[in-house]
């Protein structure tokens, strides 16, 4: 009986045995970049005061950014809807996305980081197709009134 154990372990132990020194080692012609993780926290921010609140909740996956701003001001209706942009420099620019009144519009915003906070920036916008966008990012003008401060997500 040990005999019929023994045979297929030294089989087992002299094959690899043999197979030990035929390891390649592959190197690449070109360096490999290292994949990065997807970092998938969301930040959140906002703005409250006993009358008004702006709510602004950030995901960001390598330069793109997507999240959800939600505007309840009082004496406007709430808009509630979804941002995807990029930043840039330190303005993020981004297509807002929103419901309010049961329709559906969109339009272009900017927000400012500015020492951990984010400010809404305004300017000039030209409508096309129902598509709101600045006329030029670069001459906005940011409201320091309405400071959105990180708060924790909910």
């Amino acid at each position: 009986m040990k005999l019929k154990v023994a045979i297929p372990i030294a089989s087992l132990v002299l094959c690899m045995a043999c197979n030990a020194g035929n390891e390649k080692t592959v190197t690449p012609s070109e360096p490999v970049e290292p994949v990065q993780k997807k970092d998938t926290t969301p930040t959140c921010y906002q703005y409250a005061s006993p009358t008004d609140t702006i709510t602004l909740k950030l995901v960001a996956i390598g330069e793109a950014i997507t999240g959800t701003l939600v505007y309840q001001l009082s004496g406007k209706d709430k808009n509630t809807g979804t941002v995807q942009g990029k930043m840039n420099g330190d303005i993020l620019v981004a297509k807002y996305t929103f419901n309010s009144e049961g329709m559906s519009s969109t339009r272009e915003v900017a927000f400012k980081r500015t020492n951990g906070n984010f400010v809404e920036g305004y300017g000039e916008v030209n409508v096309e197709n129902n598509d709101v966008r600045f006329k030029d990012i670069n001459n906005l003008q940011f409201n320091e009134a309405f400071r959105l401060v990180p708060i924790t997500c909910q």
